[in-house]
């Protein structure tokens, strides 16, 4: 899987990687202001009715999130 696709941000209120070969999602973290889920929840299930695009680099740095180890492979 690519990285690139792995990484998803979902309603542009939280950001989620994709556990392969399963429906769940693991929220890496959520906007409270913009009522995202609680990453301490655990994982959560994406609807037909969510918007989901794949997350960038800018999307790590709005949520306060490495990208090192995720999509950026420099140390």
């Amino acid at each position: 899987m690519n990285p690139a696709e792995k990484y998803i941000v979902v309603n542009e209120n939280a950001l989620c990687y994709r556990i392969e070969g399963s429906i769940f999602h693991g929220v890496l973290a959520g906007s409270v202001l913009l009522g995202g889920p609680d990453p301490m929840t655990g994982t959560i299930v994406v609807a037909p009715s969510d918007t989901v695009r794949p997350a960038t680099v800018a999307d790590f740095a709005f949520f306060r999130v490495s990208p090192k180890g995720h999509i950026n492979d420099r140390r």
